[in-house]
């Protein structure tokens, strides 16, 4: 959501954030709140993902720093039952880096790399863990697909605050350091954690607001026709 006077109308996810928007002296009539769109190709759980003798993590590129990638990617492989699939996006950089790390640290055999890739509702639904950046678009897809969420990284200052949407709803926790990621995810191992986050997603809020953003958007077309 961009805070933008100019614009004639805003899409808000939430009640809470049009409050915030008219404190900042925007109009009523240049707000709606119509929840956030999310993929409708996204497969919603009716009972809770379960833990087997592998945990599946998928990492979506988790920071904007590259070196913190590469950290997070050695931590996480240090755990024996966790096996790894990582997206790099359009990012070539990041692609090449750890496919260089890959060939030099044995223990990242367990990770699959992939660059840009249109099946992100399957890795979703393979993974029981989602390590991410604080895009709101894949905080909401991957509490909707019943992936408990680590919040790894956020773009500084539109994003500092999302990772309180994943806390607030019980769906998984805030750890942007490399070096304590590994004792997170084993303590939700060890302690059953892991599978409270699961449950909880399935009652994590979010609503879908697409149709009514196309609604609108529909009904300024027809009045610009006719």
């Amino acid at each position: 959501v961009w805070r933008d006077k100019r614009a004639d109308m805003s899409f808000l996810p939430t009640e809470p954030v049009r409050q915030q928007y008219l404190r900042l002296g925007f109009k009523p009539e240049q707000l709606m709140v119509s929840g956030f769109p999310i993929r409708e190709d996204i497969v919603i759980p009716t009972t809770p993902k379960t833990v087997g003798d592998k945990v599946h993590i998928l990492m979506v590129n988790p920071s904007i720093n590259l070196q913190k990638n590469l950290r997070f990617v050695r931590e996480l492989a240090q755990i024996e039952r966790a096996e790894i699939k990582f997206v790099c996006g359009r990012d070539e950089r990041l692609y090449q880096a750890l496919h260089q790390e890959k060939l030099n640290n044995p223990q990242l055999d367990k990770v699959e790399i992939y660059g840009f890739i249109k099946n992100m509702p399957e890795l979703l639904s393979w993974a029981e863990i989602l390590l991410t950046k604080a895009g709101p678009n894949m905080l909401l897809e991957g509490t909707r697909s019943g992936t408990a969420v680590v919040v790894t990284g956020h773009i500084p200052g539109q994003e500092a605050h999302n990772y309180e949407y994943i806390t607030a709803n019980g769906c998984g926790a805030s750890c942007e350091n490399p070096k304590k990621i590994k004792q997170l995810i084993q303590n939700w191992l060890d302690n059953n954690v892991l599978q409270v986050y699961l449950q909880n997603t399935l009652r994590a809020g979010g609503n879908n607001g697409t149709q009514a953003i196309t609604d609108y958007i529909f009904d300024i077309c027809q009045k610009t026709v006719l």
